[in-house]
């Protein structure tokens, strides 16, 4: 519990944020609330929180994100037949005791509200994209990942993702509205590390003009926070930024890619290599569980939000180049990595020299 917090500070109808604690995340301590609504009450670990009264307020996190934490916040919703909200706020989010998040007054926050029926995604007083409905006992999560991508699931499914950017820090956070709505922290949020045991098994890639990619990969570990999948010939299934699938046993580049929280179904080329057309198809191996039960993703420092993705230039034509679907270098190119491409038949000769063509179109274009 937060007992040295001047709670007074935080009831007022001024600048409630200016006494918050600023927690960095660590991965052996997770997440806890921060106890200091007098609309609801939190047990001894701060990580379970009740309302008790109705009245609109928003729970923020003790822990501010920054870019270098690796982590995803996993909660238990009881709405008791109400709308809540959830998502992320600043790192001082003046108004958070009386404010809900969307709110255009709660600084760059934006997230789910949620009832039992139906959901928006708010920002800044205005809703952004549809979510699910959340019902009593429902499990949702905020995913941030390498890049600026904040992502929203509900259960393992991704319902929403949006593009931050500027190096401001951020906290997580939920919103209730009524007595009896709850919010409990599970266990399982927080950072890396080695694969959960059952999480993750096996993929089978089919389909890829490459066919040196197709085949069992099987899950020996983590990388940037999710499974990595290898094939007994050195080929590798990882994430950095989205999915990527390499021939060899390389992280610095890639043939095929699928920008999805989960590994499996369809893939697509990377940009500037259609000649390793088609891309595969991405499967569970028979009897494996999903991969998506051991993702764990890193956050991006939040100003504002943005649908922009970064480019990435070319790597070395030795490898698969390391470029975004955004980026179509190459695309056209007879021979994208040395940048030719014939513009005219096989065995044709021009009847005319460099100067008689010049001087003919220069006499065309003054008659």
């Amino acid at each position: 519990m937060l007992g040295s917090l001047d709670i007074s500070q935080l009831l007022g109808d001024g600048d409630d944020a200016s006494g918050l604690p600023s927690t960095g995340y660590s991965e052996e301590e997770g997440f806890t609330w921060v106890d200091t609504l007098r609309s609801v009450d939190c047990d001894s670990s701060d990580r379970k929180a009740l309302c008790v009264e109705d009245r609109t307020a928003t729970m923020v996190t003790a822990q501010v994100l920054t870019s270098q934490d690796t982590c995803v916040l996993k909660l238990r919703l009881s709405g008791n037949g109400h709308q809540l909200a959830f998502g992320i706020v600043d790192e001082n989010p003046s108004g958070f005791s009386r404010l809900a998040i969307g709110d255009e007054r709660l600084q760059s926050s934006i997230g789910a509200m949620c009832s039992p029926i139906s959901g928006t995604i708010v920002y800044e007083g205005r809703t952004a994209g549809e979510a699910p409905a959340v019902k009593n006992g429902d499990i949702v999560e905020i995913r941030t990942s390498e890049g600026g991508r904040v992502e929203f699931l509900k259960g393992s499914s991704k319902f929403h993702s949006i593009k931050v950017g500027g190096k401001c820090k951020f906290r997580l956070a939920v919103t209730l509205f009524k007595q009896g709505q709850q919010v409990e922290i599970l266990r399982g949020s927080g950072g890396g590390g080695s694969l959960p045991a059952g999480a993750a098994g096996a993929l089978q890639v089919v389909g890829a003009g490459l066919p040196a990619v197709n085949g069992s990969y099987t899950a020996t570990g983590t990388y940037n926070g999710k499974p990595m999948y290898k094939k007994e010939d050195g080929a590798i299934l990882y994430w950095k930024n989205m999915w990527k699938l390499n021939d060899s046993d390389n992280t610095g580049g890639w043939w095929y890619e699928r920008d999805d929280t989960s590994a499996t179904g369809a893939w697509e080329t990377a940009a500037g290599l259609g000649w390793v057309d088609p891309a595969p198809v991405v499967k569970a191996a028979s009897g494996s569980p999903a991969e998506e039960d051991a993702s764990i993703i890193s956050p991006k420092s939040a100003a504002a939000v943005s649908t922009s993705v970064p480019v990435t230039a070319a790597a070395a034509p030795a490898l698969p180049v390391e470029a975004r679907r955004t980026n179509r270098w190459g695309d056209g190119l007879d021979a994208a990595a040395s940048g030719h491409r014939d513009f005219f038949p096989k065995g044709w000769t021009p009847a005319k020299t460099v100067r008689e063509a010049v001087e003919a179109r220069t006499k065309a274009t003054s008659l």
